[in-house]
């Protein structure tokens, strides 16, 4: 047979067979999109979660649409970090509806829901060259079904960050959907269908659109030509020489993934990362052959896995005499059975940017992962399904209650382990209701570090501080960063030099890295309040030193300064302020103060009175004034800014005491005595202002 021939043979129309009122593709979409949105309606009200912070709560650059370049733009390590589609569409969420949660978990939902229709219209168009509609609709609805309901799949729904998986994942099968449809878009012509320039394009942007999700987007054009060779044509060349421009074209977006991946580095990921990569693949070895098993049995789901672990040979020898003969067979396969061998190496391709030798040093693994590569293990698990029934069937031909016994069977099973998969699933999501059962749930089912200190941030936030210290105090044993929120609970419990002495080798392990400056900030405070002031002004400094702009840290050491009495030290850290945020009022008190306790009273009587334009209704800033024109033996003027305080904060005693202080200098004694007894009757235990009163009052007797 010639290849010509051979293609055509491959390319004949779909058989002609009568199609049932109940499978009509509006109503299997219908059921696909109901099941999808009931089996996820309880997961609504879910909370942010964990890296949820840094992706949307405290994420800017999603809290304005326009200009499109700030979301396009996302920050630098963070999970959206050189993911530009998704930081957009979490910015269209703000738009919506700001930071509530349901918003975002309606579009995850939506996305995942249409990732199942992709599914379903990729298999039913696989299938129709060579079954019956029928068969072609039945066993890609189900297939649809199988992959959306398995619980698996709940923590790139339920977790928001994790949009990043699930939308990448529209645009790699719409990627696949749009170049199947280009190839069957138009009538044969001289034996061969011809590519719709259309749907080739639409092709192309979606896989743009996958590399600017997320980099496991990688694979796509590799799935693509690999589904070609499978399904429409004879060999690579072949597939190569008839689509060449689109291959090439899915390819090209390559550079734009490296453009991204260049320009938002993750310290995380990489071949520069703490874990080697022979490290790395042993840890996937096991992770493989875990997430096989709970595409079988899924229980005992995990969200966080920790971190890869120092493995052996013998560490993995178990798993991996399941996943080297799998991969062996998966070759076997691709030559021998293409269609078979196709989803098995679509498991595999789709698993391997995460999954390989290339090290993610933040997790050994993670459940979302499985979210793509499973459409080739539902798909393979229907398809063997519905071959396994054909056969029993056919076997029971002759006996046609047999073959309805048969036809029965196969649907109550069917119906049984989706209904199932459905009901794990709305018990999954429940887990994700409350960030304290979810970390709860990791704890107990896979115990490590980074899961305790979590739980025991969760259970801060939540009141109950004796649990999470004994959580943090176990946390570091395996997880040496747990030692910032052991110490932070240390110090808040007043164990102080307890808690510097957690902070102390938090700091020292990566003392350049920013993250650390929290912990330098916390140290310094502790060392402060312990009188170690030197030591605390130096971890100041360290900040600065990494973050010049740090304005908050630099307040910090002025203020340190200025109580050690190093006026002129903190003059230089409070004028640095002021050229950074010339119009706060706050930062020209400081300075003026300490100018004032440096004897330059002119200068402070300068600062404060710009103060007082930046903030005319202080209190506070009228006193300071009317004290410092007092010291100046300006009593005029000093009068003028006490009465203002009095006149603004009439309850406080400090400015009735200046006033009367201005009064008596300029010799109105019963006045001054007036304010005197006003200001005692506030606070009758001031001495400054009893001796003040005394004064006067003898004053006055002196007079008559």
């Amino acid at each position: 047979m010639t290849a010509t021939t051979s293609s055509r043979v491959r390319q004949r129309q779909p058989v002609a067979v009568g199609r049932p009122v109940w499978t009509h593709p509006a109503l299997l979409i219908l059921l696909i999109a109901s099941a999808g949105a009931g089996t996820y309606w309880n997961s609504l009200a879910g909370p942010f979660i964990w890296d949820d912070q840094t992706a949307i709560v405290t994420n800017r650059t999603i809290q304005h649409l326009w200009p499109i370049s700030g979301p396009l733009r996302p920050p630098r390590e963070t999970p959206v970090a050189g993911r530009p589609i998704v930081n957009l569409s979490f910015a269209f969420n703000y738009a919506m509806g700001g930071l509530s949660e349901t918003g975002y978990h309606v579009t995850n939902i939506a996305i995942h829901i249409g990732c199942a229709l992709l599914l379903f219209g990729i298999v039913r168009r696989a299938l129709l060259k060579s079954r019956p509609l029928f068969h072609a609709d039945s066993t890609a609805l189900v297939a649809a079904l199988l992959w959306m309901l398995h619980p698996l799949q709940s923590e790139a729904v339920d977790y928001v960050t994790q949009r990043t998986e699930s939308l990448m994942a529209l645009f790699f099968l719409l990627t696949l959907y749009c170049a199947i449809r280009a190839r069957r878009a138009g009538p044969p012509k001289g034996g061969h269908y011809r590519d719709s320039a259309a749907w080739q394009m639409l092709a192309v942007i979606a896989c743009a659109g996958g590399m600017a999700s997320k980099e496991s987007m990688v694979t796509a054009p590799v799935i693509v030509l690999l589904y070609d060779r499978t399904f429409e044509f004879n060999s690579f060349g072949e597939a190569i020489g008839a689509r060449k421009y689109l291959y090439g074209a899915l390819a090209a977006t390559w550079i734009e993934l490296e453009v991204f991946v260049w320009g938002q580095p993750r310290s995380t990921a990489g071949l520069s990362t703490a874990f080697d990569q022979w490290t790395y693949f042993l840890n996937q070895v096991q992770m493989i052959a875990r997430y096989l098993r709970l595409t079988v049995w899924p229980r005992d789901l995990i969200l966080d896995y920790g971190l890869p672990r120092a493995l052996g040979i013998r560490d993995v020898l178990p798993s991996a005499l399941v996943v080297i003969p799998l991969l062996i067979a998966t070759g076997v396969a691709v030559v021998r059975w293409p269609p078979i061998g196709f989803l098995a190496a679509a498991f595999f391709l789709a698993l391997a940017p995460t999954s390989s030798v290339i090290p993610i040093a933040s997790e050994v693994g993670a459940e979302r992962r499985m979210y793509l590569p499973l459409g080739a293990l539902a798909v393979l698990a229907v398809v063997t399904g519905r071959w396994l029934v054909n056969r029993a069937i056919a076997r029971s031909a002759a006996l046609k209650p047999d073959a309805i016994y048969v036809r029965a069977t196969a649907v109550g099973l069917t119906t049984i382990v989706l209904v199932a998969l459905a009901v794990r699933t709305v018990q999954r999501n429940a887990d994700y209701a409350s960030p304290v059962s979810l970390w709860r749930t990791v704890v107990d089912r896979r115990p490590h570090g980074r899961a305790r200190m979590a739980l025991a941030t969760e259970l801060i936030a939540a009141g109950d501080h004796a649990q999470a210290m004994s959580l943090l105090r176990e946390a570091v044993r395996d997880y040496p960063d747990a030692r910032f929120g052991l110490g932070t609970e240390l110090i808040v419990d007043g164990k102080i030099d307890e808690g510097i002495a957690q902070l102390r080798p938090f700091i020292r392990d990566q003392p350049s890295n920013l993250n650390r400056i929290p912990a330098r900030t916390l140290l310094a405070q502790a060392l402060w309040s312990k009188g170690k002031l030197d030591e605390a002004a130096n971890e100041l400094r360290a900040v600065l030193k990494m973050v010049p702009s740090h304005d908050g840290v630099r307040m910090s050491l002025a203020d340190l300064l200025f109580t050690e009495r190093k006026y002129d030290e903190a003059a230089v850290e409070y004028r640095a302020l002021l050229a950074n945020q010339p119009n706060n009022s706050q930062v020209e008190d400081r300075l003026a103060m300490n100018l004032m306790a440096a004897g330059h009273a002119n200068d402070a009587i300068e600062h404060w009175g710009k103060a007082l334009q930046l903030d005319p209704q202080s209190a506070a800033l009228n006193r300071s004034l009317a004290e410092a024109y007092l010291r100046q033996n300006d009593a005029a003027r000093g009068e003028t800014y006490a009465r203002e305080a009095v006149r603004l904060e009439p309850g406080n005693s400090g400015a009735h005491n200046l006033l009367g202080i201005a009064l008596a200098s300029r010799g109105d004694v019963a006045n001054a005595i007036a304010q005197f007894q006003e200001a005692l009757q506030i606070n009758p235990n001031d001495p400054q202002v009893q001796g003040n009163l005394e004064r006067a009052l003898g004053a006055s007797r002196n007079a008559k």
